[in-house]
């Protein structure tokens, strides 16, 4: 199967929705981030901002897309995988922190 790359900027929270998508592996993933979303991240985030995410998760792709993005056919076979993404991800991110601690800009909108 093709696998498809796709980029992105860097966010800050970027692990919940790997993390989110293991643990709800058999739900539709419009739910699946949805969910998290509204937990994780809505209450930071102005009303305009969270309507806009509700539409975005809208249009997500189904799930056997996200498979492709790993290059497995099943969710049994991506999960091994995911964790491996969830572990570089937290890497990325702990390292992230500590760059934007050391020049004061944690707290950027």
């Amino acid at each position: 199967s093709e696998c498809v790359c796709v980029g992105g900027r860097l966010c800050r929270k970027a692990p919940w929705g790997v993390v989110v998508y293991i643990k709800y592996r058999t739900l539709n993933v419009f739910f699946v981030f949805r969910d998290a979303y509204r937990v994780a991240l809505a209450p930071h985030h102005s009303w305009m901002l969270r309507q806009a995410a509700e539409i975005v998760f809208l249009a997500l792709p189904d799930r056997q897309y996200f498979l492709k993005l790993v290059c497995v056919q099943t969710q049994q076979e991506a999960t091994p995988i995911l964790r491996i993404i969830i572990h570089a991800l937290s890497l990325v991110h702990t390292r992230t922190q500590q760059i934007l601690a050391k020049y004061e800009l944690l707290e950027l909108p």
